[in-house]
């Protein structure tokens, strides 16, 4: 897990049962960030699918796992000492006692990060 690691949250949101907004701060100090890149560090799209992924996880109260990705567009490159927070905004699109479809989009302010669809299974 990258929660209260890699991330920490700040804020929650939630506008209904099926729509929430996480406000997230990044661990400066994480070794991700001197791998990736150690002088212009960046978080990678691989951790912001995972954070999504968690955050999912988490407010349904279930363990959720990737089974397809339909989108992820990476628009905007996150670099943390630019952008200290981002909004990630989930929306469920379907869910049943297996599975779920989901759509989330990262951004802060009016700057998109990433815009991701995908299908998760329990």
């Amino acid at each position: 897990m990258l929660k209260d690691d890699f991330y920490f949250i700040e804020n929650l949101q939630e506008n209904d049962n099926q729509q929430w907004i996480h406000s997230i701060r990044w661990n400066f100090d994480h070794i991700i960030f001197s791998a990736h890149f150690p002088d212009q560090p960046i978080v990678p799209g691989a951790c912001i699918l995972e954070i999504v992924k968690e955050l999912i996880s988490e407010k349904t109260g279930r363990n959720w796992h990737v089974q397809q990705v339909n989108q992820l567009k990476f628009l905007n490159i996150i670099r943390p000492q630019e952008f200290l927070k981002v909004d990630v905004n989930i929306i469920l699109k379907e869910m049943n006692d297996h599975f779920l479809e989901a759509k989330a989009v990262v951004s802060f302010d009016q700057v998109i990060f990433s815009k991701i669809c995908l299908k998760l299974f329990s």
